[in-house]
């Protein structure tokens, strides 16, 4: 229960848990991904063989590249790197329905990374994918709302749901958690609460007819197509504009200065299955002088490959 690892104040009943958890690991889907996992072998002896670690987005990038018909993106931030943008532009151009649902410039509280994501929109565009930018109405007395979870749906099928953005601070930098699962009502569930969050009263419609974005608009007072990005203010629009060198959001300082720190000068430095030889072997791979944005989300499989 990670839960109470993370949140040791946490109050639950302990009793109704474990009664919980005893009917539902008798449910159909719980049999079939029990013995799936065990493959003819004993729990005990699952347990007793060697763990290993691997990047979290090495998971999930897989799982993404192996989508037939859709695949549904909820991130805050999005800054999918080099390789990134190719996974996902590369599944739109073989006929696979691509929607990110991200913040917008207006509702974003981090300015830099909204700059960074511009980098990849107009690709992603281009191959045929659906971007909404989060940004609803603000409710009177309060704030504008900001997105803030993250989900990725995979052919109406499958679901992730955690802490990791698809960005590449999470997946080279931080420790995240996500939990992969196949349940239809809580898959409808989910998909339906991305359909409410990408309505027009909610998001902004982006698209890019021709060489110029366009954002469709549903708001009192507001043109129905906008040019720039909008409710956003012209400072907030010239902040986003200046980031071209690295943002908040992008790992590449951190890891620069973890490389510094690691003295690390092989490129091919053997790795052992722990997290921090995980970090290390991403961070031996950067190569010299790259700037944000050369590392990719989808890259992570590089460091991985070595733990299996």
């Amino acid at each position: 229960m990670p839960i109470l690892a993370l949140w040791p104040g946490f109050k639950m009943n302990l009793t109704k848990f474990c009664t919980r958890m005893a009917c539902e690991v008798l449910t159909p889907p719980s049999r079939r991904y029990r013995a799936q996992t065990l493959d003819g072998r004993t729990a005990e002896a699952v347990l007793a063989g060697r763990l290993y670690w691997t990047w979290m987005s090495t998971a999930i990038a897989d799982i993404l590249l192996r989508a037939q018909t859709e695949v549904r993106l909820i991130t805050p931030y999005f800054v999918p790197g080099r390789a990134g943008i190719a996974g996902l532009t590369g599944l739109a151009e073989r006929g696979v329905r691509v929607c990110l649902l991200t913040n917008a410039l207006s509702a974003t509280d981090m300015l830099l990374v909204y700059g960074a994501y511009r980098r990849y929109r107009g690709a992603l565009l281009g191959a045929g994918a659906v971007i909404h930018e989060f940004s609803p109405i603000p409710k009177k007395g309060r704030k504008r709302d900001v997105l803030h979870s993250k989900v990725f749906v995979i052919d109406g099928r499958q679901a992730i749901v955690g802490s990791l953005n698809f960005d590449l601070r999470s997946a080279f930098t931080n420790t995240e958690l996500g939990l992969l699962f196949e349940h239809p009502a809580l898959v409808a569930d989910i998909t339906g609460m991305i359909d409410t969050l990408s309505a027009p009263d909610q998001a902004y419609a982006v698209s890019r007819p021709q060489h110029a974005l366009n954002w469709a608009v549903a708001r009192p007072g507001l043109p129905a197509v906008m040019l720039v990005e909008p409710e956003a203010s012209a400072p907030q629009r010239a902040i986003s504009a200046t980031r071209a060198g690295c943002s908040n959001n992008s790992p590449n300082s951190v890891l620069v200065k973890a490389e510094r720190r690691s003295k690390l000068s092989e490129p091919t430095m053997a790795c052992r299955p722990s997290i921090t030889n995980t970090l290390e072997c991403s961070i031996s791979r950067l190569r010299p002088g790259i700037g944000a944005g050369e590392n990719s989300w989808m890259d992570a499989p590089a460091a991985s490959s070595a733990l299996r």
